[in-house]
Order: C-alpha cells, then sequence, then structure tokens
C-alpha cells in the first residue's frame, strides 16, 4: 500500500527515514518505562481531549453539509505546539480499495487549564480551533472548483489589512492568493454556523464574538464580521434540503457587490 498525495505516489518520508535514530533516542531514554509510569497521565489527557473537543460531533456535521467525505480522521494533540496547526488529507489504496483519511496535528486542552471560562465556552474555543482544520478538507475541494468566480472577488485588498505585513490577512494574499484568503473566510464562518447549532444563545454569542475578534483584529481579515453575519442569514434562511456546500454561491454573489 502506497500514500497517493496530490497525484504523486510516496513511497517513503523522513520518519521512516529517520527511524533508526528515533529508535536510539527511544533506546537511550528509556521511553518505554518512562510512558508506562506516566500512563494513567496520558489517558486523563485522552479522555479531557474527547470531552471538551468532540471531533466526531464536528465531522458528522460537516459530512452532512458538504457532498465530500472522508473515511478516517487520525488526531494528535500536544501541549507543546502552540498554535501551529496542521492538517493533511490522503487518498489510499488497499486491494483495489480507495479510502480517503485525514492526519491532523493539534494543542491540547491545557490551553486553558488556567482559564475563567466557563467549560462550554473553553469547549467552543478548542472547538474552533478544530474544526477550522478539519473544515479545509470540506471547503478547500469546493474552492477549487469555484476557482474562476473567487479569485476576482478576494485577490482585491479590501478582504485584508495590506498595511500588516506580518498578519495573516497579507501573508495569505501573497502566498496562497485569493482562494487561500477565501478559504480562511469560509473555514471560519463555516465554524459559527456549527456553533450555533451546537451551543446556547448565550455560549454562542460569546464564542461568535470571539471569533470575530480575533479575525479582524488578530489575524487582519478586515471584513470577517460582515462575511460571517451574511453567511449565518444565508444558512437560517436556506431552503429545506440545501447544505451549506449549496449557498457557496449565494456568499459569493453577496461578496462581489462589496
Amino acid at each position: 500500500m502506497y500514500n497517493i498525495v496530490k497525484g504523486k505516489e510516496i513511497k517513503d518520508n523522513y520518519f521512516t527515514q529517520l527511524l533508526p535514530l528515533i529508535q536510539d533516542f527511544a533506546d537511550k531514554t528509556k521511553f518505554q518505562d518512562f510512558y508506562k509510569s506516566h500512563e494513567s497521565y496520558y489517558q486523563k489527557l485522552i479522555e479531557e481531549e474527547n470531552t471538551q473537543v468532540p471531533i466526531k460531533k464536528m465531522w458528522t456535521w460537516l459530512e452532512n453539509e458538504f457532498t465530500n467525505k472522508k473515511d478516517t480522521y487520525k488526531v494528535v494533540f500536544s501541549p507543546l505546539i502552540n498554535g501551529s496547526h496542521r492538517t493533511e488529507g490522503f487518498s489510499l489504496i488497499s486491494n483495489g480499495k480507495w479510502s480517503h483519511e485525514i492526519v491532523m496535528l493539534i494543542c491540547g486542552t491545557n490551553r486553558y487549564e488556567n482559564s475563567k471560562l466557563t467549560s462550554k465556552q473553553i469547549e467552543g474555543q478548542l472547538s474552533r480551533i478544530v474544526f477550522t482544520e478539519i473544515d479545509h478538507n470540506y471547503v478547500n475541494p469546493k474552492t477549487d472548483r469555484l476557482g474562476k468566480q473567487i479569485i476576482p472577488i478576494f485577490k482585491q485588498n479590501k478582504w485584508i489589512d495590506s498595511t500588516a505585513t506580518d498578519k495573516d490577512g497579507f501573508n495569505y494574499l501573497k502566498t496562497g492568493g485569493a482562494k487561500s484568503v477565501f478559504n480562511e473566510y469560509m473555514t471560519w464562518a463555516a465554524f459559527t454556523l456549527y456553533a450555533h447549532d451546537n451551543f446556547s444563545k448565550e455560549d454562542f454569542d460569546f464564542i461568535n464574538k470571539s471569533a470575530e475578534k480575533l479575525m479582524i483584529e488578530g489575524r487582519r481579515f478586515v471584513k470577517f464580521k460582515e462575511f460571517n453575519e451574511k453567511l449565518l442569514e444565508m444558512y437560517l434562511a436556506r431552503k429545506e434540503g440545501e447544505k451549506v456546500t449549496d449557498i457557496y454561491t449565494k456568499i459569493l454573489e453577496w461578496a462581489s457587490s462589496q
């Protein structure tokens, strides 16, 4: 079985190339003994992650709202990565059958362990971190199909703060282009829809305002509040049977008029 990534056959990777050194490190540090003696602590972290970051719930919501499906999620969380989150998709073939696997690297729940937030507010903050990685695997493919419509709209500087050259908005447009900017708007706004469906009004208001503040003031996607509110309005007004994926053309029509 080989991994197929973006049409290329991958038979090896850095981890397997360095496996002898990794094994040597594990042997000399007696990692297996250390792990076994602290296994209860690691199990506690896993239980906390499952409680405060309900990935299965997010996955189910996304599968219902988008047409492309994923077969497996493998999630690695660590207190050491801070905000360096990452997701990658792989298409795997075994015995002539294809499957689609997502691998994610995310922070641990300890990010908010000294916070004064309520448990549901913490769930909302942590869920946003994970959701906005997961949903790239659903948003991006749809974006790629509509690139000709998206690029003329989102290549314009009005969607980002072009003076903040050290912030995400500027860097996404510079390195990833217009589709990359739109994907950030859409993945974060899609989380708003999920949060609306899964949290109380009070918790949703807190979670939503927090996300808008971070996107606008922190990441400098300066029209996110307007985009976010319009997508939620369209979501609540959609016809029976319509999915989030069906709203794309509507939100693009709105964006083109801004």
